[in-house]
């Protein structure tokens, strides 16, 4: 019996570890008996001669580490890729009762009586606190020594607690519960939680942890024998999804087709079948970009030898093609990190090296991916047979890896596979990444779709899917906060089986999901089902199906433009309610409600399948019913009714919004023009409107165009901005729609057949007025480039000067390199020019404004 799937508590699992690994002796108690300060931060000897370390990473981000050695480890790890940092400017002090290090933005104390850390503002308001010193207990593993690790941490009644990774217990708020995190089919975990207190903490750990209340946080292998921590402020959530993404690494784009539509089933049993359901497709008019082929496509019971079965698939090279030529939709294709005896070659030889670990997954039996020679070989054997077809993406299967059970006595090339248990999928999704990436010498953006993931994911071209799950209304419904948790634990994209994995779906049940997952990061349906495609349940059920399936392709502008926002600014595109509303305490336990992006408002059905409304939250401002226009105000957050007939997902949208849609279209591909602004006034508001070439990566060398979107609400004026930048393929001449949202006008999934005005674009900016209608140009009176009104920034040479008018009080600006790494900041005064960079290296930057909560970028500075 697996007991991590019981719920058995800390108290026990400690127990079982340690007749399982060792004896563990008392955990360490101390005093502080010194604190020297170096050029980062200050080191602090125990009077058990254990040493701590403050790092100032930045003014924000602070480093803790803990150890019972002689050295301090090395930042960087599997995890953490960020391991230099510019010098912070900081203070150091010393109380009756602790030691006090200071930057711009934070006071943090450390306890003389127990070396417990806390971190206010430099106002002194709390955020967090340790409540005790941290622990490393010691223990035998194998002979050899390893240490457990607890960190307890304070907790307010009032707070919202995110992230950690999925656990489908039905709760978006994780505080005051009890979490094992393990990786496991279902569940997942990442060492990394967010709080409405305005803190992220990042652990980096390997190792199996729990979270006990109130908040008290425990590792059963203490990575580098270290606790190792990173506390980030911020108080916003994007800035703290910013800190995290900064140590672990950026979000990179997935291609542009990976935000469409993915029709997948268990399983597609033969080339002509497949083909086929992808020729319906585009038959019926039907949107679709990716076709998926699951398992059992290699001849029976022969996983890992990554081979199409001739019989069912005489000519997989050719049908890739088709599938991409003929059919303008792509191939992606199942693939499990283990080989079965019977595979052949592939099997044989993995094993004679060694190259395969002590535990099996339902499959066959796990490569060692831990080492880098068993790693290489893993993708020779699938870049050979796959890649070599034309496969466009992989969908990692079994991850975690399965059958936990015999993976925790299992042994890897860096020991006990308990020391690094939660670390198989990220390594396993860093050898298909850069093999990947490698092969196709970057002409393709890589996609993966895996069952597990961990801290770093993100840069890896990872996604998560929250596994085998089963089809009824309540796993659907506790679907919706997992995906909520995996945004709040860093990681921008992931999905579910919309239907379930498991079993036949009632039409009720799989209109809800869909419509659901037409506002997923990923939009895939998944299922064992003997028909699985959206014309599988009865013609109501497929026009319903259909609507929001159009609804989600004429939002491409808007989605492919946030995929970029993620990568370029550590944006969220799922966001819970927290992201934007985090001082509102009713958002903090409400897991039936998100943000997609800065606009949208989604209220997936969450009361039973066939309700006909549903209760919905409104935050303060006003908010536009996207189905009917009609506009809800309130000075203060609301409850409203919803209609929600089985046609309709309550949706609204914020003023402000410019929102921009599409043509109807039936692949990603096509050149977005006519696009349709929907202008929701009432509220000022921006966008920046991103495009590329779609499936390379020469976006992360400038290959790129950017059209900025402003409404002001008090001039009553709408600017299309001037263009910057430009691709190949890029539309030089295109039609903007304008529509000033109201009852009746520009609402719903249709294209709007009465705009306000008709304008032709061809790059150069431009003003229209919604009072008179008329449209004027946009004048520029120097070089300088502005990013909001009172915002500026001038390049001359490597010189970097940025300016903060006289009306926007104190700004706080950071210069960040295209790979996320910080490279100067600052804090502006009222409307006095300040030189952010001199002598720069030639590269690409982005330039941060942090004012109130308003954070604005200059989308690219090149210094040459």
């Amino acid at each position: 019996m697996n007991f991590l799937k019981q719920g058995v508590g800390r108290n026990v699992l400690g127990l079982v570890c340690g007749v399982m690994l060792g004896t563990a002796v008392p955990a360490f108690s101390y005093t502080v008996q010194s604190a020297t300060p170096e050029s980062d931060g200050v080191v602090y000897v125990m009077s058990d001669a254990t040493r701590m370390k403050l790092q100032v990473c930045t003014d924000r981000i602070i480093r803790v580490v803990y150890t019972a050695k002689a050295e301090f480890p090395p930042a960087m790890n599997a995890i953490v890729v960020k391991g230099d940092w510019p010098q912070v400017s900081f203070t150091t002090s010393e109380t009756g009762d602790a030691y006090v290090l200071q930057t711009a933005l934070l006071s943090v104390s450390v306890a003389k009586s127990s070396g417990a850390v806390s971190y206010a503002t430099v106002g002194g308001v709390p955020i967090l606190q340790e409540t005790t010193g941290k622990k490393l207990t010691a223990k035998t593993v194998g002979g050899a020594t390893a240490y457990e690790g607890t960190i307890p941490f304070n907790s307010t009644s009032d707070e919202g607690i995110y992230g950690f990774g999925q656990f489908q217990n039905g709760q978006l708020n994780q505080r005051g519960l009890t979490l094992e995190m393990v990786q496991l089919n279902q569940q997942d975990c990442s060492p990394f939680f967010m709080s409405t207190r305005g803190f992220g903490v990042l652990w980096n750990n390997y190792s199996r942890m729990t979270v006990t209340p109130p908040l008290t946080w425990w590792c059963n292998w203490a990575t580098n024998d270290a606790i190792d921590y990173y506390f980030i402020y911020g108080p916003e959530f994007d800035d703290l999804i910013a800190g995290y993404r900064i140590i672990t690494g950026p979000a990179v784009m997935w291609p542009k087709w990976a935000y469409g539509f993915w029709q997948c089933r268990n399983y597609y049993p033969t080339q002509t079948i497949l083909q086929d359901i992808v020729k319906d497709y585009r038959s019926r008019g039907y949107p679709i970009d990716n076709i998926v082929q699951d398992w059992n496509y290699y001849p029976q019971g022969q996983n890992g030898c990554q081979c199409f079965e001739a019989f069912r698939y005489p000519d997989p090279a050719g049908m890739i093609k088709t599938v991409h030529d003929s059919l303008n939709c792509h191939f992606t294709i199942s693939v499990w990190p283990s080989f079965n005896s019977q595979s052949g070659a592939n099997y044989d030889f993995m094993s004679s090296k060694g190259y395969l670990i002590n535990s099996n997954d339902f499959l066959g039996t796990t490569y060692d991916a831990f080492s880098d020679s068993a790693s290489k070989y893993y993708w020779q054997f699938i870049n050979d047979s796959l890649v070599s077809k034309g496969v466009d993406a992989f969908w990692p299967d079994a991850t975690e890896p399965e059958y936990h059970t015999q993976w925790v006595n299992a042994t890897t090339s860096q020991g006990p596979a308990t020391k690094v248990e939660n670390l198989f999928p990220l390594l396993h999704s860093k050898n298909l990444y850069d093999g990947f990436r490698k092969a196709l010498d970057g002409k393709k953006r890589v996609c993966n779709l895996t069952r597990s993931y961990f801290a770093g994911s993100q840069r890896l071209g990872a996604a998560y899917w929250t596994g085998d799950i089963a089809n009824d209304f309540n796993t659907y419904v506790k679907q919706i906060p997992a995906l909520l948790n995996i945004s709040a634990s860093g990681l921008p994209l992931s999905c579910t089986d919309i239907g379930g994995f498991n079993g036949e779906v009632t039409a009720n049940i799989i209109t809800r999901w869909f419509q659901w997952g037409a506002f997923n990061p990923v939009f895939r349906i998944h299922g064992t089902r003997s028909c699985n495609e959206i014309w599988c349940w009865g013609e109501e059920t497929e026009k319903i199906l259909l609507k929001y399936l159009k609804l989600r392709y004429r939002l491409f502008p808007y989605v492919y433009s946030l995929a970029w926002k993620v990568t370029n600014e550590h944006y969220t595109m799922m966001r819970p309610m927290a992201f934007d509303f985090r001082t509102d305490p009713t958002v903090r336990n409400l897991a039936s409600e998100f943000m997609f992006g800065p606009a949208m408002l989604v209220c997936p059905v969450t009361e039973s399948a066939t309700a006909t409304s549903r209760a919905v939250y409104l935050p303060a401002g006003t908010w536009y019913d996207f189905w009917t226009g009609e506009a809800h105000t309130g000075a203060a957050g609301q409850i409203i009714t919803a209609p929600c007939p089985m046609e309709t997902m309550p949706l609204y949208v914020r003023a402000g919004s410019v929102l921009p849609m599409g043509p109807e279209i039936t692949y990603a591909d096509t050149a977005a023009d006519p696009i349709e602004l929907r202008v929701y006034t009432g509220a000022d508001g921006y966008f920046n409107l991103y495009e590329d070439e779609g499936d390379n990566y020469n976006y992360e060398e400038g290959t790129y165009a950017i059209i900025p979107l402003r409404w002001n609400e008090a001039t009553q004026d709408l600017t299309i901005g001037d263009r910057s930048g430009s691709f190949p393929g890029m539309l030089t001449e295109r039609t903007f729609n304008v529509v000033f949202v109201e009852p009746g006008k520009g609402t719903g999934v249709a294209v709007s057949t009465t705009v306000f005005k008709t304008i032709p674009y061809s790059g150069s900016g431009l003003v229209l007025n919604k009072t008179s209608g008329e449209i004027a140009g946009v004048r520029h009176g120097s070089r300088k480039v502005n990013v909001r009104p009172s915002f500026s920034v001038k390049l001359t040479g490597r010189k970097l000067v940025v300016r903060a008018g006289n009306n926007t009080g104190n700004t706080e600006v950071s210069l960040v390199t295209m790979s996320g790494r910080l490279a100067a900041h600052a804090m502006l005064k009222k409307d006095q020019p300040q030189v952010l960079g001199t002598g720069m290296v030639p590269g690409i930057y982005l330039v941060y404004f942090k004012n109130a909560a308003s954070v604005v970028s200059v989308n690219k500075v090149v210094v040459r």
